[in-house]
């Protein structure tokens, strides 16, 4: 899916940046996907970051990155047990404005969070436009999706005339809709439990760094996954 794309980005050169989600069926009805998969084209330049933490540019996997299209990256590693891959890519063209675009990869759970700061005067995608407000903005840039998940979701399914960045092609490709994950939610945290082997009170424990929200949707990933050490990413925070 188009997280977000700006074409005016660096005089025209453009930025593309794609993430590919991975869907998990479990017993009882429970499911989650999450995202397995980010590439990032800038200009004529392709990075990809796996699941695993391997850096994929250009085609070719990198160990040590320093640039990517001539802007500098770095790889570093957090986490209790260092699990946790993180790529920091700065894009700031004007020195006034920074543009960080940070990808995180706990290579335990094989899963990726994309942290993007600053503003992109022509962006569009699932992060929206460049404003304040609270609109989820379809591609015709007025149609607002708000509360319409799944219709916002396939709104931004990479198109046929689009850039392909993944080096893999994976069903469901465009105009084959998006899969979608159960919908049951009754005795939900229940169900978690006896799935993933978690019990609330270990998820909660895991979680005690969180505050509102954020708990909420930390204490049912770890759940959901059966992973406590998701809990560290600063998603949660």
């Amino acid at each position: 899916m188009v997280l977000l794309q700006s074409r005016e980005f660096s005089s025209g050169a453009g930025l593309d940046i794609h993430i590919r989600t991975t869907r998990v069926d479990k017993a009882k009805g429970v499911g989650y996907s999450y995202i397995s998969g980010v590439a990032v084209k800038l200009g004529t330049d392709v990075l990809e970051v796996m699941d695993d933490g391997k850096l994929i540019v250009n085609g070719k996997p990198v160990s040590n990155p320093v640039n990517f299209a001539g802007y500098p990256i770095t790889k570093t590693f957090k986490g209790t047990h260092q699990k946790i891959i993180i790529y920091d890519l700065d894009v700031t063209t004007d020195k006034a404005v920074s543009k960080p675009i940070q990808i995180r990869v706990n290579t335990n759970a094989g899963m990726l969070f994309v942290d993007i700061s600053g503003r992109f005067p022509d962006s569009a995608g699932l992060l929206g436009p460049p404003s304040d407000d609270k609109r989820m903005l379809a591609r015709d840039g007025e149609t607002d999706l708000f509360d319409e998940w799944n219709s916002f979701g396939e709104e931004w399914q990479v198109r046929s005339d689009e850039p392909k960045l993944f080096q893999e092609k994976r069903a469901p490709q465009y105009p084959q809709g998006c899969v979608y994950e159960s919908n049951e939610s009754k005795s939900l945290r229940r169900r978690l439990s006896m799935d993933s082997g978690v019990t609330t009170a270990e998820a909660e424990a895991a979680c005690s760094g969180s505050k509102g929200r954020s708990k909420e949707f930390c204490i049912a990933d770890v759940m959901a996954t059966g992973m406590v050490d998701i809990a560290e990413d600063e998603f949660y925070l």
